[in-house]
């Protein structure tokens, strides 16, 4: 089987926050001044172990969805400001993670309303950022969804 489709490199994709939370009609704000991007996605298992099967097998249960970046510490601008409000206050935010430029027709990716759960800073001699994790939030507006541009 030929493989067709351009390469996207990680520092391709892109990271969106929509300050507000409720993504039905996002303000998408790309978080420029980040240092690395990880999506974990996976899904709870319920393991199956019968006398008469040798192997233990699986069953998929609710998907499972993770998004971490490291972020420049920059008081004053917008994302940063939004995360942190975010994380002290307990509040939604919106995210989105895609292959590319948002508004940009084909790129594929997910959005979540979202809460920051957790906020890692070290505040080693060097180090000029903090760790995020967001992860999708059960009271959401708009559901989660991993999507593609038209």
């Amino acid at each position: 089987m030929a493989l067709t489709g351009k390469v996207k490199l990680g520092k391709a994709r892109k990271l969106y926050i929509d300050v507000d939370g409720d993504i039905a009609i996002p303000t998408w704000v790309e978080a420029g001044k980040i240092q690395g991007l990880s999506k974990s996605y996976g899904h709870n298992v319920a393991e199956i172990e019968e006398r008469d099967v040798e192997d233990v097998t699986v069953m998929l249960g609710h998907k499972t969805r993770e998004i971490s970046f490291e972020l420049t510490v920059r008081p004053g601008d917008a994302v940063y400001d939004a995360i942190e409000d975010a994380f002290e206050n307990q509040t939604k935010i919106g995210v989105a993670v895609f292959s590319g430029p948002i508004a940009t027709s084909g790129e594929r990716g997910f959005e979540a309303e979202a809460y920051v759960t957790d906020w890692s800073d070290d505040e080693a001699h060097t180090n000029s950022s903090v760790s995020i994790t967001l992860r999708p939030a059960a009271d959401w507006d708009t559901a989660p969804a991993f999507v593609k541009t038209v």
